[in-house]
């Protein structure tokens, strides 16, 4: 498989993106996917970053000067770049305006493409309306790929109808030699650009407390930026000239020396997408006093591999709190720099990232035949019953199919068992926790069967309930589903009394049924709360006319149990009830005005 990457920053560039490029780069070349990377930026030249080829162009520049002669040049080179390279996949990383020459290049050689978020995009997605650059963009990508449950989040709350194409794809970093030992002097480190939503102002004026209990203590920014100056004024204004360094820009290598030098990281920002510099300091075995914000806690669990500081009213005081904590308390702090670099090993390594990357290039790759049907699992904390629920997908007597597994951020030991399985058709896509609603539409993301079918990690599939509900639709090409009966077994291991139905009852739910994959993407994501998101869907897909068959086929049997959200939440389904009723209702009284 070949990989175009389109990015604005790579090595000797300084920054997460251009990091987060190189490692990831490599890391898919180690796993056989040939890959040539796409500058468009800061320079002018060809090269070879190992087996990596490399095309750098001042793209951005022109289109930042407006001249309408170069762009023009450069179109019809990444033209003929796209057909010399005719990549399988176009990679896109739309963090400026260079992403134009990737648009204005789709007929020179077609390829799927995907997109993935970067922090910089958060600021103009509300903007991105279907005539924008950046609405052109999304509309053309397949897969869109964000760094963090935060950032797909946000990008959902901007743009609702990407759900169904967006998963998370968290930043990886390289395993390097074993950290050094903790500097006896402290020492906090700080690194990344010098603008506002880094929180740099606020650090600087916790440094004024932790210097008043601690004098030796001393803080190194590493970065530079608009906000500079004002950083540097306010160091001198609050009396902390010998108390803080800054260093300005530094190379990838350089900031490893910084960490190894260095107790603690501090990482106060405002907002964050995923923090390259949290795993670089997971990597050199450095505890992080971080903002509890998104992006953060993601990589940074509180008490665990770090602190986290709630971002309100006291944040300066108790920010300061927590750094002179850690620098008065060197074993803490090397037992949470240890724990964040065991963390990073086995859950944020660059390798768990090319992993996820190479799913999603054979998910939307031509060069791979699809399967008739996609079977989408979500699963959390599933290790008890998801290998029975398995077993039934794979023993299907219609055999042509994919089995999508998408971990819900499980803390219990599904995702071992999962590795356990040995079988070609089975994708693991492991995910922070978002709800089965997210974890539903990450799958169906990647799903390249002409069919989708649905099934949770605790029931169980009759054997020939594939074959029963595609000759359906086989026999029928006018039906865009069709729905089969379930029934409900008690779990031997439950605990108290459930109602439990033992009649065949059919049903219209998409665990049920067998629907067409391209009017599965017409009815939309599953909403994102508690519950009900398979009777919203279906409700959807009623209103977009649906057209289906039932039959009276068994093709689903239902565990109850302990552990069923709606046994273990019975107040929250219902209010989830009443919302999904009021949902309904809306979405109806706007069809009514639509129509008259």
């Amino acid at each position: 498989m070949k990989v175009l990457w389109v990015t604005g920053e790579y090595p000797p560039d300084v920054g997460g993106i251009a990091t987060m490029a190189q490692q990831t780069l490599r890391a898919l070349e180690s796993r056989g996917v040939e890959t040539h990377a796409l500058i468009c930026g800061r320079g002018d030249s060809d090269g070879l970053d190992g087996a990596i080829t490399l095309t750098r162009r001042p793209i951005l520049e022109s289109i930042v000067e407006n001249d309408a002669a170069a762009i023009a040049r450069w179109v019809s080179f990444v033209r003929q770049l796209k057909l010399d390279t005719a990549a399988d996949v176009y990679h896109v990383h739309p963090a400026d305006p260079s992403v134009l020459v990737h648009l204005l290049t789709l007929s020179a050689h077609p390829a799927p493409t995907v997109v993935t978020f970067h922090q910089q995009m958060f600021s103009v997605l509300p903007g991105a309306t279907p005539e924008s650059l950046m609405g052109r963009l999304i509309a053309q990508a397949q897969v869109i790929t964000a760094v963090s449950a935060a950032s797909a989040n946000e990008a959902i709350e901007a743009l609702p109808g990407i759900a169904d194409r967006i998963l998370v794809i968290p930043n990886g970093i390289a395993v390097g030699k074993e950290p050094v030992l903790l500097p006896n002097s402290p020492e906090i480190l700080a690194v990344g650009r010098l603008v506002p939503a880094k929180g740099f102002h606020d650090l600087i004026r916790s440094m004024s407390v932790v210097v008043a209990s601690l004098p030796r203590a001393h803080l190194t920014i590493v970065g530079d930026g608009p906000e500079g100056l004002a950083l540097r004024q306010l160091s001198d204004q609050l009396g902390l000239a010998e108390s803080i360094t800054f260093t300005g820009a530094a190379t990838p290598d350089e900031v490893r020396t910084f960490m190894d030098s260095s107790a603690i990281v501090a990482i106060p920002s405002t907002f964050e997408g995923m923090p390259m510099v949290a795993l670089e300091a997971a990597e050199r075995g450095r505890a992080v006093v971080g903002s509890n914000v998104g992006g953060i806690n993601e990589v940074v669990l509180d008490g665990a591999t770090g602190v986290l500081v709630n971002r309100d009213e006291h944040f300066i005081e108790n920010y300061a709190k927590a750094l002179s904590g850690l620098l008065c308390e060197p074993v803490e702090t090397a037992r949470l720099g240890k724990a964040a670099r065991e963390r990073m090993e086995s859950r944020q390594s660059v390798e768990h990232s090319a992993q996820l990357y190479e799913i999603v290039y054979r998910a939307v790759s031509r060069e791979y035949p699809a399967p008739l049907v996609s079977v989408i699992m979500p699963t959390r904390n599933g290790a008890r019953h998801v290998i029975e629920a398995i077993a039934s997908v794979l023993a299907q007597t219609l055999g042509d199919l994919e089995l999508i597994i998408v971990d819900d951020g499980s803390s219990d030991a599904t995702l071992e068992v999962l590795s356990a399985v040995e079988d070609s058709r089975l994708v693991v896509v492991p995910q922070p926790h978002r709800g089965t609603g997210s974890t539903r539409n990450s799958g169906v993301a990647i799903a390249r069967g002409e069919y989708i079918a649905h099934i949770d990690h605790d029931d169980v599939w009759p054997l020939h309930r594939l074959e029963r509900l595609a000759a359906k639709l086989v026999t029928h090409p006018e039906l865009d589903a069709s729905f089969g009966a379930a029934v409900e077994f008690a779990d031997p291991s439950a605990k108290g009394r459930f109602e439990v139905r033992t009649e065949p009852t059919i049903t219209r739910f998409t665990t049920t049924g067998l629907i067409r994959a391209a009017f599965h993407r017409k009815v939309g994501p599953f909403h994102r709360l508690p519950f009900g998101d398979q009777v919203d869907w279906t409700m959807r897909a009623l209103g977009h006319g649906m057209r289906y068959e039932e039959c009276t086929d068994l093709v689903l049997r239902r565990r109850i149990h302990d552990s069923n959200m709606s046994h273990r939440n019975p107040q929250d389904k219902d209010l989830s009830k009443l919302r999904l009723l009021k949902r309904t209702l809306d979405q109806r009284k706007i069809r009514a005005a639509d129509e008259a």
